[in-house]
């Protein structure tokens, strides 16, 4: 995972320390781990009772992990939703209510979806609801053809949401470490990263959230803007109580969203509905009210609408195109049936009308395309553009000369499987152009570069060690690099 082998491959989090057990155990340790190690994430790719009666059940698994996080309040869980995406379970329609039950389907965890390398939900992804109607999955993935390692220092694809729960996992301690960054190594609340991560997502699928991608596609770069511009607020209302909060919302923004998220006290194993305490979402500019998108249980495949939500844990509202001004987010204490009061997290995001390329990232080494599993992505955000096309294009010296890589993309589609062409530079560009209006983006300067084979010498001398490589043209100069402690060192 730390790329020493293959840079492209390095993972989320190449410098992390894990802990590693089978099944259950890192759960049941996880109290002396935070102790002896500091743990805060934990990834947990496995499951059980895979039959139809059991899918969505809250057990006593559910209320252990429930109760956990305010235990243990710097640590987050991370589940793999389940590969029973093709499950049939009546009533409910093909591929739905197929969520694992038990850990997976607490309140207070992250449960993960799996999609393909562009965001499509996989088609053996488990889908939501769980028994009470709540949504689940909360995020997705990449879980579909997934690059990672492998026996035998190796490197393979795999499928499922196994594969894409620790990609969520490796995600999120990358918040934890921008968290730390920004608040001299202090550790965050759990609930508060569960709300970046989550409204930082972006929509697929039905508009709003739904029971196949949660809350959506994890984009970290919304949740890093999120948590360093400081839009978040940690804040306790009492039962029946009204908090109120005024943000800004600027000119020229696209899209406005607003998530309130708690750690709802573990339920009754035996309770038909799971929600302990209910708190409501609302946002208010001038005379209207924005209400919290649902998600109908008797149209699982529908579009979400707005209205009160008394189910889960986790409310957003979206504002498309919200006019610049004074905006007042209420929290409401509606039904507190345990403790008197109850903490929550709210997190907002007000995103601006803009195409701006996000991969490749500058100073990144990519290497010539063989095949198409090492093909490169190029990814941008774009907002405020319900409908429209781009243009694609890479450039070897600095902008001096472009050629189109692609014509009559998605503007939406945000993501782009490009074939790197066998070439050496270190002044690559790309740039994408919304066709028809002109408004462009592009990246900073990377470098593309062949990989040269390496072979040992035949014949070794005591006290040496002789390798060969092969000339790479276009290179200036070569290092011969050594690992060590997990890191590549130069030695020549």
């Amino acid at each position: 995972g730390g790329g020493l082998r293959n840079e492209s491959f390095k993972g989320f989090a190449p410098k992390a320390k894990v802990i590693s057990q089978g099944f259950s155990g890192i759960l049941i340790n996880a109290p002396k781990y935070v102790n002896d190690y500091n743990m805060v994430i934990t990834n947990n790719s496995y499951g059980d009772n895979i039959e139809c009666y059991y899918y969505g059940a809250y057990d006593l698994a559910s209320r252990m992990m429930d109760q956990m996080v305010f235990d243990l309040p710097h640590l987050t869980h991370f589940f793999s939703s389940g590969n029973s995406g093709s499950s049939v379970c009546a009533p409910y329609p093909a591929s739905f209510h197929t969520v694992l039950g038990g850990y997976q389907s607490a309140k207070n965890v992250i449960t993960v979806g799996a999609t393909t390398d562009v965001g499509v939900v996989a088609g053996f992804s488990s889908r939501g609801p769980v028994k009470d109607g709540r949504i689940k999955p909360e995020i997705v993935t990449q879980g579909q053809q997934l690059l990672s390692t492998w026996t035998a220092n190796a490197y393979s694809s795999n499928n499922g949401t196994s594969m894409a729960s620790p990609c969520a996992a490796g995600g999120m301690a990358l918040l934890y470490q921008r968290y730390r960054q920004l608040h001299g190594n202090a550790d965050p609340l759990n609930g508060l990263m569960k709300a970046l991560l989550c409204n930082g997502a972006s929509d697929r699928g039905n508009n709003g959230p739904d029971f196949q991608y949660g809350f959506g596609w994890m984009n970290l770069l919304r949740s890093i803007d999120m948590m360093e511009n400081d839009h978040y607020v940690i804040d306790n209302v009492a039962a029946s109580g009204l908090n109120q909060h005024v943000i800004n919302v600027p000119a020229n923004t696209a899209m406005l969203k607003v998530m309130l998220y708690w750690n709802d006290p573990a339920a009754s194993p035996l309770s038909a509905k799971t929600l302990v305490n209910d708190l409501d979402l609302e946002v208010v500019n001038g005379a209207t009210t924005y209400l919290p998108n649902i998600v109908d249980t008797f149209d699982l495949n529908g579009v979400s609408f707005t209205g009160v939500d008394s189910r889960n844990n986790m409310e957003q509202v979206v504002i498309m195109n919200p006019a610049a001004g004074t905006y007042t987010i209420n929290v409401k204490g509606t039904a507190i049936t345990q403790n008197g009061s109850q903490d929550y997290f709210v997190v907002y995001d007000p995103i601006p009308v803009q195409v701006k390329i996000t991969s490749p990232v500058a100073n990144e080494p990519i290497l010539p395309s063989v095949d198409a599993l090492s093909r490169v992505k190029i990814g941008w955000e774009a907002y405020g553009f319900p409908t429209g096309t781009v243009t694609i294009e890479f450039s070897d010296d600095n902008g001096a000369n472009w050629s189109a890589i692609a014509t009559g993309i998605d503007i939406n589609s945000i993501v782009y499987n490009w074939f790197v062409p066998n070439v050496s530079t270190t002044e690559a560009l790309i740039r994408i152009t919304k066709e028809g209006t002109g408004e462009t983006t592009t990246s900073g300067l990377f470098t593309i570069m062949p990989e040269p084979t390496v072979t040992v010498a035949s014949t070794q001398c005591e006290g040496y060690f002789t390798i060969n490589w092969t000339a790479v043209a276009g290179a200036t100069g070569y290092e011969v690099m050594m690992a060590k402690d997990g890191e590549m060192e130069v030695v020549a």
